[in-house]
């Protein structure tokens, strides 16, 4: 399956993202985290791209549709593949690739990270 490629997880609730990265680190991929959009723009300023982005929707300051449309905007970001995840029924207008709805389906996340990942190679 996963074979250390790197996944950034955005996730202000801590445990949500905790167990998060214990489902993806459990699968050999590796993670790194980030609070929030403005948060995780900083960190990709100054980290290597990572081979995907998993985003919370609603977040304080930067929420994951704000994050995933300054991606898309990026040259040096646009081909990075980002999830939403969220617990609201719309997300309208969001630049993400695919939205999974909350609470997570592991076997559907896994899946289709493989899958984005796969196709953005």
């Amino acid at each position: 399956m996963a074979t250390g490629q790197l996944i950034l997880v955005v996730e202000d609730d801590a445990d949500s993202c905790a167990a998060l990265v214990e489902m993806l680190e459990g699968v050999g991929y590796q993670a790194v985290t980030a609070k929030d959009g403005v948060e995780a723009l900083a960190l990709l300023k100054t980290t290597a791209a990572p081979d995907a982005i998993i985003t919370d929707l609603d977040m304080p300051r930067m929420g994951g549709a704000a994050l995933c449309d300054a991606c898309a905007a990026s040259p040096a970001l646009e081909r990075i593949p980002r999830i939403v995840t969220t617990g609201l029924a719309s997300a309208d207008g969001c630049k993400a690739d695919l939205f999974v709805s909350k609470p997570i389906n592991p076997e559907l996340l896994l899946r289709s990270l493989e899958r984005l990942i796969t196709l953005r190679a």
